[in-house]
């Protein structure tokens, strides 16, 4: 249990990350590949 638990802080972190990439000019499209990855490992989705 404590597994899914890390794994989630592990997913926000990474959501975090991301809004600050866009925040500082990243690419939006790089970005968003990267959230695609990101979303695509969360059961259920």
């Amino acid at each position: 249990m404590s597994e899914l638990i890390n794994n989630s802080e592990k997913r926000k972190e990474l959501l975090k990350h991301m809004i600050v990439q866009i925040h500082e000019g990243e690419e939006p499209d790089m970005v968003r590949e990267q959230l695609i990855r990101l979303m695509s490992k969360i059961p259920g989705i």
